[in-house]
């Protein structure tokens, strides 16, 4: 006789939840973008510009790699950037929309039309 096993249902966390909803990414990067256009165009412009030119470094005894914050910044983004692109991309060679080549010039019709 086969006894039945029942797994408790493990909820998802907070940061879970934030990083599977796409609407809220995008929200918290609009309030960003328009605090910053904010802050950039107020009294406090020269601290916040004053604020991206801080020298940062990373180095072990004589090597070291020093640029500013904003550069630190721009490269790190650019990396994460390009990765999630490429992963994107393998994706949709793997599983997605190109996995096959008559998926892939299968003619598409607009989700407005009434074909």
């Amino acid at each position: 006789m086969a006894m039945a096993v029942r797994f408790k249902k493990i909820r998802p966390t907070i940061f879970q939840r934030f990083f599977r909803t796409e609407t809220i990414g995008g929200s918290v990067l609009l309030v960003f973008g328009v605090a910053a256009l904010a802050i950039a165009n107020s009294p406090l412009a020269e601290a916040y510009e004053r604020l991206w030119q801080i020298p940062l470094a990373v180095g072990i005894v004589k090597h070291s790699l020093s640029m500013t914050l904003h550069q630190w910044i721009n490269d790190g983004l650019m990396a994460v950037f390009f990765l999630l692109v490429g992963l994107e991309i393998k994706r949709e060679l793997l599983v997605g929309e190109l996995a096959s080549v008559r998926k892939a010039i299968q003619e598409r019709k607009p989700p407005c039309s009434k074909a």
